[in-house]
């Protein structure tokens, strides 16, 4: 299967979520075979769709994998607007029949795909998405909604409506785990060049987060699910997304997969062996 992971990395800020990078790397290392990485697509979100394209480059560079990298949507304001990313997303959908959409950002470029393209919802196999609070509070308490959805509320409503397969990795799931300065120094003693560059990256944000007890890799646990499904708990829920992205559970709503839980122990281990011993 084929996947094209649309994100909003960032590293080497204390105030900018690193799970983007960490989850790239992880991909960029592991999926090869039953689950190829083909294209990774950028937006605004944890900085500019600048940065967060130059940020994904580097990723990819340290990697020593020829993947391409192609820049998207800039606000929630280019909603419907073709780009480099939309382009991409849309003719691989067309070219391969099924693919596979990872997105661990605002849902701007996937919602856009979907717009202008009627294949769309047939050709994605399966769409795997990081957002949104089901059962649980947003971390963004003045509309108490997830970062992702809040960022373009009618792009994730759009997404949610028109997708065959939704996997949802919401903060229900990705609050339950915390990762600390630990992590870099597990990162940094892997053989590993990349490994090494993404401790590096962290080490501001884990460091930072370290003092309220680490820092929660939500793009992650996103990251390993196609790889190790058997490790999470899910349960089917009927949901639909407001105006401020919040999610409602409507019986009419549109059926997802949610994921609530998962093995903490398997998952960092999972993660920490896409580079080396």
């Amino acid at each position: 299967m084929y996947i094209i992971h649309d994100c909003d990395p960032t590293l080497f800020y204390f105030y900018r979520d690193v799970d983007d990078s960490l989850a790239l790397g992880y991909e960029l290392r592991k999926y090869f075979g039953d689950y190829e990485l083909i294209g990774v697509t950028t937006v605004y979100g944890n900085h500019s769709v600048d940065k967060t394209y130059e940020t994904a480059k580097l990723v990819v560079e340290k990697s020593g994998r020829e993947i391409p990298v192609y820049k998207g949507a800039e606000s929630a304001n280019d909603l419907g607007i073709k780009n480099e990313a939309v382009e991409f997303i849309i003719n691989k959908a067309r070219e391969i029949g099924e693919i596979v959409i990872l997105a661990t950002g605002p849902l701007t470029n996937v919602a856009s795909a979907f717009l202008l393209e009627d294949q769309m919802v047939d050709c994605v196999k399966e769409l795997i998405i990081m957002g949104g609070a089901v059962f649980t509070k947003g971390n963004v308490p003045i509309v108490n909604a997830e970062f992702n959805f809040w960022k373009d509320p009618k792009a994730a409503k759009i997404t949610i409506k028109n997708a065959k397969n939704v996997v949802l990795t919401p903060l229900d799931i990705t609050k339950k785990v915390k990762w600390g300065r630990e992590i870099i120094k597990l990162l940094e003693e892997k053989d590993d060049e990349l490994a090494k560059f993404l401790a590096d990256g962290a080490r501001k944000w884990a460091t930072f987060w370290s003092i309220l007890g680490g820092f929660h890799p939500h793009d992650v646990i996103s990251a390993v699910y196609p790889l190790r499904r058997e490790i999470y708990k899910a349960e089917k829920v009927r949901i639909s997304i407001d105006n401020k992205g919040r999610v409602l559970k409507e019986e009419d709503g549109k059926e997802v997969l949610v994921l609530l839980d998962l093995d903490k122990e398997e998952f960092l281990n999972e993660f920490l062996s896409a580079f080396g011993k």
